[in-house]
């Protein structure tokens, strides 16, 4: 008996994370609305927050997606789907990016 308990307190829980996931979506995509019918994106965002921790992903979805979106040659990404299949894409083109800006504040001292 107790371990259904856990089992679904566990589930009400990822559940849980999962809605506040998707809403911090909104920011971004104001279609993201649907996503919580969608089991794709909802499996997106479980995926999303077991690999990476439920702060993680929010904090990408509403401080880095809203900058990087608007940057050239960065992966667009409005859905979890998007961010778990494009998450290393943007973490490179992040570390790239960041690589690049420090290489010509340096050439100014060069």
């Amino acid at each position: 008996r107790n371990k259904e308990n856990t089992k679904e307190r566990e589930a009400e829980m990822n559940s849980a994370e999962i809605n506040l996931i998707i809403k911090s979506f909104e920011i971004i995509n104001p279609a993201s609305k649907r996503f919580y019918a969608i089991p794709p994106q909802r499996k997106a965002c479980k995926f999303l927050i077991d690999t990476y921790t439920f702060e993680r992903v929010k904090t990408v979805i509403e401080k880095t997606l809203p900058k990087t979106n608007t940057i050239q040659f960065f992966p667009t990404i409005t859905t979890p789907q998007q961010l778990q299949d494009k998450w290393a894409t943007l973490e490179s083109a992040i570390n790239k990016y960041k690589s690049d800006t420090k290489k010509k504040t340096n050439t100014y001292y060069a």
